[in-house]
């Protein structure tokens, strides 16, 4: 003998925040294999320095018989034991942090994690990479090393191999009324040209996923700044019971603050389904997941949405629908001028379709006018959601007008279900994000942190390889900060070339992972985005580290007498 009003089955093994999770991992999995690209590279680089300080012991051990593969099964011995060591320290590293993450958002998202166990193929697969992607980077340099014969290797200055030849850029650096220190070292740039396209690599890919990072970050700002500025109202009101529209209105119009207030009615809808059961798919908080029908005032100015496709409602579109881009997913096929099916109230009603608007973090909702609203839902001449303008925007002036509204209505025996004000929603929907932008930011910092330890890397071996060439320059009268200038100015060169091109590799980058990111937590790919201080703050970050990393092998070479520089071998 009961009547059921409602069948509510929210999506099955599925958390309401869900989405925002998935592209929050999705992300971290993305960088994470960023971060595994780079410190392969920085891998290489390491090595590549390694070997340029042991070419002559390379030629020694081959003049008294070692062969290429033996002298080159001890680096690779060698590389394979440094990365059990750093798996020995990451692994265990790894771990604590991912439990402390997981554990921070099962109490921002209120639930209980019922086993920290690690599945034993994560374990294998870290092992594994930990140890063969360092041996796989260091195969060809160490080959390479080892492939030099006796001679080439006693006779090695650091100068002679591999050094580009380009007539023009040597025409052109001598005609710049530069300081001349500041010619040699633009020109030293290009003395090892393999590594400084892996230097450069590195600087690039660093600097390209920390713009990446930033630009997605701003890109999601954006994407909050565009839905708050689509709502042009400060506070909406949902009522426990339908109630005379004209009681409700004057009852809220009265109170000292008011501007504007109009009726939007909002009622529980599902997809229409053959057997006409009425099931929705909205979680018990009632909010995520859901999909409402709401009632809009013929030309309202509380909303202006943007149109994906068709148009906003008229005055004379009765029977007629705009869904917003969210409600779209659940008529996949839809098309403007299709007719679609719901259920509301335990009715069965058929709307044609007129428009597709974007609402970004918002419910499903199905746009329709109230006369259209009070046939399906049965509300004639009331209403239970009122949305208001206020004069003041002050945060206080507001709660203290929203109180008074509520007050208000009670003595009119109006019962109130929520209340929500426009700077409650903005928090709630910053906290849905704040996460995201966190990890976006330490990722940032991480990969700013790998492309200096490469640059510092770089710059030690090249100074070790032009110990020789900075003795001739002492011999002709170069002084000690001559020799700190030219180091320090060649790292700074080649950071600021990683530069141009970490803002080119920065576009593909942030262009896809802001369109997985955001189709994965609004269904709408984020804006592409160029933060422009993002890419100051890496160039400072950049010259700065720059000059960081070359300060101490400058300062070391500008301390080598004439005696140490021209007797090192």
């Amino acid at each position: 003998g009961r009547v059921v009003d409602e069948i509510r089955i929210p999506p099955p093994a599925k958390h309401p925040h869900q989405t925002q999770m998935t592209a929050i991992l999705t992300m971290l999995l993305i960088f994470s294999l960023m971060a595994l690209v780079l410190s392969a590279i920085l891998t290489a680089t390491m090595i590549g320095s390694m070997l340029a300080q042991q070419v002559r012991q390379i030629g020694v051990m081959k003049a008294i018989g070692a062969r290429s593969i033996q002298i080159a099964s001890l680096y690779l011995t060698l590389i394979a034991v440094m990365g059990l060591i750093a798996v020995s320290v990451g692994v265990p590293l790894g771990i604590v942090a991912g439990r402390g993450f997981s554990s921070v958002i099962a109490e921002l998202l209120n639930f209980k994690i019922s086993s920290t166990a690690i599945p034993v193929w994560i374990y294998v697969l870290q092992i594994s990479l930990g140890i063969l992607v360092p041996l796989a980077v260091a195969v060809f340099p160490i080959l390479n090393a080892t492939r030099v014969t006796v001679r080439e290797a006693i006779n090695d200055f650091g100068s002679s191999r591999n050094m580009i030849s380009l007539p023009w850029f040597d025409k052109l650096l001598e005609a710049l009324r530069f300081d001349r220190t500041l010619i040699l070292s633009i020109r030293n740039t290009f003395r090892r040209t393999g590594r400084l396209v892996l230097t450069l690599g590195l600087l690039a890919a660093a600097g390209g996923m920390f713009m990446t990072s930033l630009n997605v970050k701003s890109a999601w700002e954006q994407a909050l700044t565009n839905a708050a500025n689509d709502r042009h109202y400060d506070l909406e009101i949902r009522l426990n019971h339908p109630t005379s529209q004209a009681t409700v209105l004057k009852a809220i119009s009265s109170v000292q603050g008011v501007k504007t207030v109009e009726a939007w009615s909002t009622s529980p809808a599902a997809v229409a389904r053959a057997d006409g059961l009425d099931i929705v798919r909205t979680y018990p908080d009632g909010g995520h997941a859901s999909f409402s029908l709401r009632s809009v005032p013929p030309q309202t100015k509380f909303v202006q949405l943007e149109m994906f496709a068709g148009r906003w409602l008229e005055d004379h579109d009765s029977n007629s629908v705009v869904l917003n881009h969210t409600a779209k997913a659940f008529f996949p096929n839809a098309k403007i001028g299709d007719t679609i099916n719901l259920n509301v109230e335990g009715r069965a009603v058929k709307y044609k379709l007129i428009g597709v608007a974007r609402e970004i973090l918002t419910p499903a909702s199905a746009y329709v006018l109230p006369n259209t609203f009070a046939q399906a839902t049965g509300f004639l001449g009331q209403i239970n959601a009122v949305r208001i303008v206020l004069r003041n925007k002050n945060p206080a002036s507001m709660n203290s007008v929203s109180q008074a509204i509520e007050r208000n209505l009670e003595r009119q025996g109006i019962s109130i279900k929520v209340s929500i004000s426009e700077s409650r929603l903005d928090g709630a929907l910053n906290g849905h994000v704040y996460i995201l932008i966190f990890a976006l930011i330490a990722m940032s910092v991480l990969m700013a942190t790998v492309g200096i330890l490469g640059l510092m890397s770089t710059m030690s071996t090249s100074v070790i390889e032009r110990t020789r060439e900075f003795g001739i320059m002492r011999t002709i009268g170069g002084q000690s900060l001559t020799v700190l200038r030219n180091v320090i100015s060649e790292g700074i060169f080649i950071g600021i070339l990683s530069w141009f091109i970490a803002i080119v590799l920065s576009l593909p980058l942030s262009a896809f992972v802001g369109n997985l990111i955001g189709t994965l937590a609004f269904r709408l790919p984020l804006p592409l985005v160029l933060s422009p201080s993002a890419m100051l703050l890496w160039l400072g970050l950049i010259v700065i580290g720059a000059i960081a990393a070359s300060s101490y092998p400058a300062w070391k070479a500008s301390q080598l007498t004439i005696r140490e520089t021209l007797a090192h071998v």
